[in-house]
């Protein structure tokens, strides 16, 4: 088939790749380089960076709805448009060109999770598995006729970053059942409930903040779905410090949450958490440090039990 390919994120890659090895790849259309780092130079998507290195024509528009850019597609002549993680509602005008218009793969179990950031809020919430949707696209927001779903478990000890490879690469597979189900007028088409499921919105540096007052339990969730961004953190002695693998400890106490209950290089870092749970906190990076293991952490820091790491800096980050 005569593809068009609307990605950004890294986890639009796999998919890319695939239809550029098996279809007629005509052209990528991906979000304009962002300023990166300190300096602030402008960098390309992933998506971008892949099809520049398999010489796939590259398309920015920084609008959708411009005729030009209109112009560009209806000239090139798809006859599907594939969409993974491009980071744009995508409008009626564009929707209606392709023949077989505009296919989305997005990552949750439809109506589940609907909005830019399902990856993350599947394992903040806890769910047991997630997977890969792919759907005709309406004029709403992941709300069009569902083709078809595949499902994957998400492991106890899953991050955001490691839940995204895995579908990255199930989408692969989706895409090209998808593709040959339309190809031969096969492909099915279930309206969603649309009074079902919620809105997954980005989590915000904010929300990153741990809130000690949470069970250790859901502190281990939010810690995963935030790594690798935004990144949790929390304060100590004043300071940021970025936090990035913990557990939940078989044991309960007393202590407030937030404070140190144990401080030790052999028993580890354990923290006081909601309904008198507890949580080892394994890694960590203090403010212009390196990350570093419990053990590194505490023996520079001579941390006691009893010490808070509810203590605000005057700014947030």
């Amino acid at each position: 088939m005569r593809v068009v390919f609307m990605g950004s994120a890294p986890i639009a890659v796999p998919t890319m790749q695939y239809l550029y090895e098996t279809h007629e790849l005509l052209a990528i259309v991906t979000q304009p380089d962002r300023p990166f780092g300190r300096k602030r130079e402008p960098r390309p998507t992933a998506v971008k960076a892949q099809a520049l290195a398999s010489n796939i024509p590259v398309h920015e528009p920084r609008k959708l709805r411009s005729s030009s850019f209109l112009d560009t597609v209806r000239a090139l002549a798809p006859d599907v448009i594939v969409v993974m993680a491009y980071g744009r509602l995508v409008p009626p005008e564009l929707l209606s060109l392709p023949p077989h218009g505009c296919i989305n793969l997005h990552g949750s179990l439809l109506p589940r999770h609907r909005g830019p950031c399902p990856v993350e809020r599947a394992i903040l919430e806890g769910d047991p598995e997630s997977g890969i949707t792919t759907f005709y696209m309406d004029e709403g927001f992941d709300t069009g006729d569902i083709i078809l779903q595949q499902p994957i478990a998400i492991a106890p000890d899953e991050t955001a970053g490691s839940l995204r490879e895995k579908l990255g690469r199930l989408a692969v597979d989706a895409i090209h059942t998808t593709l040959r189900a339309i190809s031969t007028n096969t492909a099915p088409r279930v309206p969603q409930d649309l009074t079902a499921g919620n809105h997954a919105p980005i989590i915000t540096r904010e929300e990153a903040q741990i809130p000690w007052q949470w069970t250790a339990e859901a502190i281990d969730r939010l810690v995963r779905a935030c790594e690798p961004e935004p990144g949790a953190y929390t304060f100590f002695r004043n300071q940021l410090l970025k936090v990035r693998r913990v557990r939940a400890v078989n044991t309960s106490t007393d202590a407030s949450p937030g404070t140190t209950v144990v401080a030790s290089r052999t028993n580890g870092l354990h923290l006081a958490a909601g309904e008198g749970t507890v949580l080892a906190v394994e890694e960590v990076q203090p403010a212009g440090k390196r990350w570093m293991a419990a053990a590194d952490f505490l023996s520079g820091y001579r941390i006691e039990a009893g010490e808070c790491f509810l203590e605000m800096a005057t700014s947030r980050p």
